[in-house]
């Protein structure tokens, strides 16, 4: 508006002064800047709106595995209705309000809908299942019984969408920003044009023509008006992103300075520097979508920079561009990424090195790349920083190796090059992630026969046992898959028996849940099978009736499980006399 008021000015000054078509090109000029802007912004609006409309037809192709009609089929999860059957696994939402039918290990992120972080156990004693929860352990069948506007999610949202289009706090933070430079930019308009305009009218009264202006004073005062304007308009519309921008660049002139205090700031969590981070995230993953490849070049070349600082934003937005788009692993891999990252990851910087180890994982999603991050040497230093990185770099380094390890011929190359005791040792002191992802990486590693024998020369049947005895670690059901990968050897199966195995295993049976007392009857037959002592031992630990109960009410494979081990327990006990207690033997086949 002000630039039409100042356009309609121009135009009236400049053909009363010097006529058409010459006293009209600055107004014509203002007029032509006027609808390019126009243009412009509408171009990009209407782009912008066609890319969201996109975003949001991908983003509602979501389908899940559900069985309907006795018929196991993928749909969309918009397509649900009541009485469907759904297949849920780790990672994947809940798409309606439902029951829980049977599953294992069940463990929901309900943050979205209460705030708690703290996972809910869901059993059948508590078998509720609420949409837009997240599975965060274990799998389950599901039986909705809501969908729509009508689960707990959509009564929420319907609740939220009653409150109108009030502002956000953020919102009305940066709109006060706005209105604030607006306000500033225009004091400085008025005191500029009136500074401006007391020199003319000094100039004036000095030349004794106040009152009878010619016309070139006439334009001097359009100009002066113009230069008013024009501090206006770059206030109002781009003071908070120059604002925004003078911040960044003052943020980072240790950067090119080298400055150790500043830096020291950054990594210790300072909060101009947590800010930096957030803004530059958000710029280089918005920037990414219509320039990646660019960008991605860009990145790349700074990850050869001398400088550590570049090194570190350069992984950081590799890391965060394969994360944000699988197409972005590929390219990324294909840009020459992969030889630098893995220098990195022996960074003595912290930072540095869990950006690089991070960003290599998020690579090795992608199959195509699985070959090629290790024949470029990623298994040696990943092991390393399994090693001696943080809790965080440990955790990534063994997801990292148990993506690789999914090719079968890097199987044997990891454990050969000494991956196993770094993850028995993740499995024994690290946190639950920790714990978790050890443990997935080592049950693919042991599908090995030279990894299975390093795993338990490393130690790892004790921790396995201790994880399998605590309920309450929600890692019973991976440390059994291990365990049951183990007992084909002969010294895992007597190492078992001698850390007290046998007890744990029994209480599997008879507390657990399906799936871990079909784990541990499996384990059990392993270890019975050749072996009386074994035998004898879980018959006087009372196994034998939740083996019936299990036979009776089980999964038909645990039913079949269950009473093989109960009719390996009925054979005889003193056919090998080498693996009874002779003193025990004696008394048990005395004549009376």
């Amino acid at each position: 508006m002000i630039l039409g008021v100042c356009a309609i000015i121009s135009l009236i000054v400049g053909i009363s002064m010097e006529g058409w078509p010459k006293g009209a090109h600055d107004g014509l000029g203002i007029v032509a800047s006027i609808l390019l802007v126009v243009f412009v912004t509408a171009t990009s609006d209407y782009r912008q709106s066609l890319q969201f409309k996109d975003l949001d037809k991908e983003k509602k192709k979501i389908t899940v595995q559900v069985t309907r009609n006795g018929y196991s089929q993928k749909i969309s999860i918009y397509d649900l209705l009541p009485g469907d059957i759904v297949h849920l696994a780790i990672g994947d939402q809940v798409p309606a309000d439902g029951l829980f039918i049977r599953g294992s290990s069940l463990l929901i992120n309900e943050s979205s809908l209460t705030g708690e972080s703290e996972p809910v156990n869901v059993t059948a004693e508590n078998p509720f299942l609420l949409s837009g929860t997240k599975v965060q352990d274990g799998s389950c069948k599901m039986l909705v019984s809501t969908v729509g506007i009508r689960t707990q999610w959509g009564k929420q949202m319907a609740t939220l969408s009653e409150g109108g289009d009030d502002e956000t706090p953020l919102q009305v933070k940066l709109n006060g920003g706005a209105n604030f430079f607006g306000k500033i930019g225009l004091f400085f308009a008025v005191i500029t044009f009136a500074v401006l305009v007391q020199g003319l009218f000094s100039r004036e009264m000095q030349e004794g023509s106040l009152w009878s202006w010619p016309g070139e004073d006439a334009l001097e005062m359009l100009e002066h008006f113009a230069v008013a304007v024009t501090i206006v308009v770059l206030a109002v519309s781009g003071g908070l992103p120059l604002a925004v921008t003078l911040s960044l660049c003052i943020m980072g002139k240790f950067k090119e300075f080298g400055d150790s205090v500043e830096s020291s700031a950054f990594c210790s969590g300072n909060p101009d520097s947590a800010l930096r981070m957030l803004l530059s995230c958000w710029l280089l993953l918005n920037c990414a979508s219509d320039k990646s490849d660019d960008l991605i070049q860009q990145l790349v070349s700074n990850l050869k920079s001398c400088l550590i600082d570049h090194q570190k934003w350069a992984a950081m937005g590799l890391r965060l561009l394969a994360k944000n788009n699988p197409e972005n692993q590929l390219k990324i891999a294909r840009a020459g990424a992969i030889k630098p990252l893995i220098a990195l990851i022996s960074s003595s910087d912290p930072q540095l090195q869990e950006n690089a180890v991070t960003a290599i994982l998020n690579l090795s999603l992608r199959d195509e790349n699985k070959k090629l991050l290790a024949s470029s040497g990623s298994i040696e230093p990943l092991i390393r920083a399994l090693c001696v990185g943080t809790s965080t770099v440990k955790e990534n380094a063994a997801c990292a190796l148990f993506c690789l390890s999914q090719v079968e011929e890097n199987k044997v190359a990891i454990g050969q090059l000494g991956a196993i005791p770094p993850l028995v040792n993740l499995l024994e002191t690290g946190n639950f992630r920790g714990k978790k992802d050890a443990s997935t990486a080592l049950y693919t590693l042991c599908s090995v026969r030279e990894n299975k024998i390093r795993a338990v020369e490393a130690g790892i049947i004790k921790p396995l046992l201790e994880l399998m005895a605590d309920f309450g670690s929600n890692m019973v059901d991976k440390s059994a898959f291990v365990l049951s990968l183990l007992v084909s050897l002969p010294e895992a199966r007597a190492l078992v028996v001698e850390e007290g195995g046998i007890p744990v295993l029994v209480k599997i049976i008879r507390v657990g849940s399906q799936r871990q007392k079909e784990i541990a009857v499996t384990i059990l037959l392993q270890i019975c099978e050749d072996s009386v002592k074994c035998r004898t031992l879980v018959t006087r630990r009372g196994a034998i009736p939740p083996l019936v109960k299990l036979s009776r009410s089980g999964t038909t494979l645990a039913k079949q499980k269950a009473e093989a081990l109960m009719e390996l327990l009925r054979q005889p006990r003193y056919r090998n006399v080498r693996c009874v207690n002779f003193g025990f033997f004696i008394a048990e086949h005395a004549p009376t």
